[in-house]
């Protein structure tokens, strides 16, 4: 099941980019139907990713914020600067999504920093698509 964090990975910010993050939650379910033991953690940040988002996208606020505390938390401790930064943009969106701009922007710098470091275009692009909501913060 290890091998599942990377394709898990790519549909949840295909989910996030379509505007739809609700689309991943099939995948979500058939993973979480995995005992925990089996899931390894990269597969854990990813399915706190996604339910955090599909959680914002329904306006669930306080699952949203258990959610992606977890995909954050699990994310630090992997160490994997490509596996935190998404987590960085997710939560940033929701912190401003929910007026929290000033919260948010510590977590955009750094993903920002993690994405300039690896080159990641469209990465900077779409947090720069948050910028103009917490700017002056």
């Amino acid at each position: 099941m290890y091998f599942a964090g990377w394709p898990l990975e790519d549909a949840v910010t295909v989910a996030m980019d379509l505007g739809d993050p609700a689309a991943v939650l099939p995948i979500v379910d058939v993973l979480e139907g995995t005992p925990p033991t089996r899931r390894g953690r990269m597969v854990e940040v990813q399915l706190a990713r996604a339910r955090g988002n599909a959680a914002s996208a329904r306006g669930d606020h306080e699952t949203a914020a258990e959610e992606f505390a977890s995909a954050l938390s699990t994310a630090r401790n992997l160490g994997r600067a490509a596996k935190l930064a998404p987590v960085l943009v997710d939560y940033g969106r929701w912190l401003v999504q929910t007026d929290r701009g000033e919260d948010a922007q510590p977590l955009l710098d750094e993903a920002r920093g993690l994405f300039e470091h690896m080159g990641a275009v469209v990465w900077l692009e779409r947090i720069d698509a948050l910028l103009p909501a917490t700017a002056g913060v």
